[in-house]
């Protein structure tokens, strides 16, 4: 059942909208009904309440104002002698029905009264009989109209009135033809129904068993061929590059594992190394040298699985990261003191410029960021080089620049530069660049890097504003 369910969802749009003329004709008829009982109503209302008055003419305005009805009131040779019309208000229903009868508009008793005669036929009865009550069609079937009228005590006729157009009720007069033109449309809906959903579901289903080949082997498949030339078609493009950007972060993960395994191969060979020469026999020389080893491996690891979980959180988006707003170009001057207090650095200069320049962002990890490219820009400068970091702001974005006077990078190296576990420098760990990527990704920002060999090295740290 779940397998067609576009093609049943199909076959009951098309029975709704076939059908949908006669659920139209049945509900208008009931509402019909109950309109022209509320008609009747109002103008019978009206006539008891005037009958009842001592001076009816006096009242006449007001009684049709109450009721929404036209009253008027004959004398006995049948003539008007005072009448009130307030039945016709203009309503979102009026409106609607407007539409629907075209640019003439709804019919109303303006135009049923051209199609009377000279004595209207409601006021003869009522004269001769002393009352006339009914409610009928006129104008062609396009109009009802309410009346009842009753004779006064003074002789006089009172008459009142009410109308309503019949737009979609009009159609319950061909309800019967209707019904066999229903009947034929259904039959030629259903075909129509039946080869609409095949055209549609064909290539969704193509899709689909393309997709399950490559569950099966998602390694080996090759992308999926152009199913159809419509959005099904389109789909198929989108899906094949969902798949190629998988597979290519998959390769990326899987090179970062064995970089990683890599990395730590060495402080691990080192600390067994240790762990069995500590073993034996040892004179003060030789265990003062297995201590260093034993400790700077530990070191190395310890910074290396450090830096990988800072990495893992940074690229998972620094989630449950709490962010706030800080002057970033404070920070900046505030890296440059520390990092020029640092023995390595002792002879390079940090120059800070840049006005005040407000980011929301985590704290910690922007200062983190930061500090790995300031550090590399004093590691690479000359001797007694110079770090300039410039803040500059726009409408959209803070760019934080870092410039070196170094030897600058190697056209072959710049594209890795960022790259987890990619360094030019002995001792590194190639975690620090992609550090900072990664919270810059996580602000919604990007690292830009330039450089010339022989020229320096200039990084910029875009955050939004």
């Amino acid at each position: 059942m779940r397998k067609s369910s576009l093609r049943y969802r199909t076959y009951g749009v098309i029975l709704v909208v076939a059908c949908l003329p006669l659920v139209l004709v049945a509900i208008a008829n009931r509402s019909g009904e109950s309109e022209t009982a509320h008609m009747s109503s109002l103008v019978e209302g009206a006539v008891t309440q005037l009958q009842s008055s001592p001076s009816p003419q006096s009242q006449v305005h007001q009684v049709a104002a109450e009721h929404r009805v036209r009253i008027v009131i004959f004398n006995s040779a049948l003539e008007p002698v005072a009448q009130a019309d307030h039945e016709a208000e203009t309503s979102l229903r009026d409106q609607i029905g407007d539409a629907l009868f075209g640019p003439n508009g709804a019919p109303n008793l303006t135009q049923y009264d051209q199609t009377r005669p000279t004595h209207w036929t409601e006021v003869q009865v009522a004269h001769q009989n002393g009352f006339s009550k009914s409610c009928s069609l006129g104008l062609g079937g396009s109009l009802t109209i309410c009346h009842h009228a009753a004779r006064l005590p003074n002789g006089h006729i009172l008459l009142a009135e009410k109308t309503s157009p019949r737009a979609i009720r009009a159609l319950f007069d061909l309800r019967y033809p209707l019904l066999k033109l229903t009947l034929y449309v259904l039959l030629l809906s259903g075909f129509l129904a039946f080869a609409l959903s095949k055209l549609l579901l064909r290539p969704v289903e193509r899709l689909q068993r393309e997709v399950r080949k490559r569950v099966a082997s998602p390694h080996s498949a090759a992308p999926i061929p152009r199913v159809s030339n419509d959005e099904v078609g389109d789909l198929t493009t989108d899906f094949n590059a969902l798949t190629a950007a998988l597979l290519a972060k998959q390769r990326e993960n899987e090179a970062f594992a064995a970089d990683l395994a890599h990395e730590l191969k060495s402080p691990i060979l080192a600390i067994s190394t240790c762990a069995e020469a500590l073993q034996g026999p040892l004179d003060e020389t030789r265990a003062k040298k297995w201590g260093a080893v034993l400790s700077e491996s530990t070191r190395r690891l310890n910074v290396v699985t450090s830096q990988f979980l800072e990495l893992a959180r940074a690229e998972a988006g620094l989630p449950n990261e709490e962010r706030s707003v800080f002057d970033l170009t404070a920070l900046v001057r505030e890296l440059c003191e520390s990092a020029g207090l640092q023995e390595q650095f002792k002879l390079v200069r940090f120059d800070s410029s840049g006005p005040k320049a407000e980011i929301c962002a985590a704290p910690q990890p922007v200062e983190k960021a930061v500090r790995n490219v300031l550090e590399n820009a004093a590691a690479y400068s000359a001797p007694q080089g110079v770090v300039r970091v410039e803040v500059e702001t726009s409408d959209h974005h803070v760019n934080l620049t870092v410039s070196d006077n170094g030897p600058g990078i190697d056209a072959s190296d710049l594209p890795q530069i960022g790259k987890r576990f990619f360094t030019r420098r002995t001792g590194g760990t190639g975690l620090g660049l992609a550090y900072t990527k990664a919270v810059l990704t996580a602000h919604g920002g990007e690292l830009i890097i330039h450089s010339t060999p022989g020229s320096g090295t200039s990084v910029t740290l875009r955050f939004p504003r």
